[in-house]
């Protein structure tokens, strides 16, 4: 689960578009520091939560016009274990995040998003 977050990049296009995106949700400074993992006290082995960033990223790259084309299966990989769930909302992320990232708010905002599609997805089957 954790190493999946990766391939979630997949779906973006023009890096310019990225950029500028990211600026207007406020998390357009990378995550690349990634503090917010160390002082996680749900970011373990038992856990196996993917961390703040990566849901970061969830939220940019849902956002992008072209990422959201796997909107989708980036929020259902956040249903399984180590997703969202795990998060305990310690929110020592936002204390240490040396870029102010908007790191609660981003979790807030795919929680909502991942609640929905459950839902949803209930309907559906």
């Amino acid at each position: 689960m954790a190493g999946d977050w990766i391939q979630w990049i997949k779906g973006l296009s023009r890096r310019r578009e990225v950029i500028v995106i990211a600026r207007k949700l406020g998390i357009s400074r990378r995550e690349s520091a990634c503090a917010c993992m160390e002082v996680c006290p749900q970011f373990n082995d038992k856990t196996g939560f993917v961390g703040a960033a990566a849901i970061s990223q969830v939220r940019l790259f849902n956002t992008h016009p072209t990422g959201a084309a796997l909107k989708r299966e980036r929020l259902a990989a956040l249903m399984e274990d180590g997703g969202i769930q795990e998060c305990g909302y310690a929110q020592n992320c936002v204390e240490v995040c040396p870029k102010d990232i908007p790191l609660t708010r981003s979790i807030a905002e795919v929680g909502a998003e991942v609640m929905k599609q459950a839902i949803g997805d209930l309907f559906r089957k």
